[in-house]
């Protein structure tokens, strides 16, 4: 029998669309789980900010939430989880650094996994609901994470991308029929945000692969004007897997130099996933280190 992905495009989608109906009349509704980056390094630390949205979306039906939590090192291996409870209109304030002395863990930097699960009575009534397209029913489990340091300078990255590869909600096999044959990966990316090469101390750029599968992007900075690139490195990433890059200090100086008013961006191509762009630390001459997304 053929596999689901060998199957023409018309006859993939046909027969998606009437699993993913069949699954929601069932009162069962597909969703993703959510991955953020954590760094315990540097003078950073992390700390997991999640609402009950539930309770947000449906405040007529006040639902206790639970949350996996499942704390990945930076080679995308596990390294356990645990469960959590949000009372309705509660929240969850977690140290990844308590996660992780929970699980008798000590890596520095690496990826949390989080799943909340609906309440039942939530699902009954969202499946219920006369949706004209009921079979594209998704959902997720979007989140803050917060990186701090010992001065308490404060930053806020939210949900970049749901993790690709599994499917929560829905029993694995079906997931896996769901998802295979989707083209995760996405093309090359420039930043927006021009950077200056002035006073700046320190770069590190941190690619995370949310896709299921092995990726094997380039990561650099690049001039503003023309492209060039200033510095890269090609790496292959195992599915989930964390890597740090440190932009040589004497390139960025290398490029001031040439350029003093010149600005630069950082880029990745391909794209791990669609969203799936680096995160940014800096430093500007003695200032914080400051992190960003994209």
């Amino acid at each position: 029998m053929p596999a689901l992905k060998d199957l023409p495009t018309a006859v993939r989608f046909k027969a998606r669309q009437e699993l993913k109906s069949r699954l929601v009349r069932g009162g069962r509704v597909p969703r993703y789980a959510y991955r953020h980056y954590f760094i315990e390094d540097d003078g950073l630390h992390s700390r997991v900010h999640m609402q009950n949205f539930y309770s947000t979306m449906w405040p007529h039906l006040e639902e206790t939430v639970r949350v996996r939590v499942e704390a990945f090192d930076a080679s995308g291996k596990s390294l356990g989880h645990r469960y959590y409870e949000l009372a309705p209109f509660g929240g969850l304030y977690l140290e990844v650094r308590d996660l992780l002395a929970s699980l008798g863990a000590s890596s520095r930097e690496g990826t949390v996994l989080l799943d909340a699960e609906p309440p039942r009575r939530v699902l009954d009534d969202l499946t219920s609901f006369p949706l004209p397209d009921q079979e594209e029913l998704l959902m997720g489990t979007p989140f803050w994470m917060a990186y701090y340091d010992a001065d308490e300078n404060y930053m806020y990255v939210h949900s970049i991308s749901p993790e690709m590869g599994t499917l929560y909600g829905v029993p694995r096999p079906v997931g896996k029929l769901l998802i295979e044959g989707a083209d995760e990966q996405a093309g090359a990316w420039r930043a927006g945000r021009l950077l200056d090469a002035g006073g700046l101390e320190d770069l590190q750029l941190v690619l995370v692969n949310h896709s299921g599968g092995t990726r094997t992007p380039t990561v650099g900075v690049y001039d503003a004007d023309d492209d060039a690139a200033i510095w890269s490195s090609e790496s292959t990433l195992a599915a989930h897997e964390v890597k740090r890059f440190r932009v040589p200090r004497e390139k960025i100086e290398a490029f001031r130099q040439r350029k003093p008013s010149g600005r630069f961006r950082v880029g990745v191509g391909p794209m791990p996933t669609s969203n799936g762009k680096p995160y940014l630390l800096m430093r500007y001459g003695d200032g914080p280190l400051s992190l960003h997304h994209g």
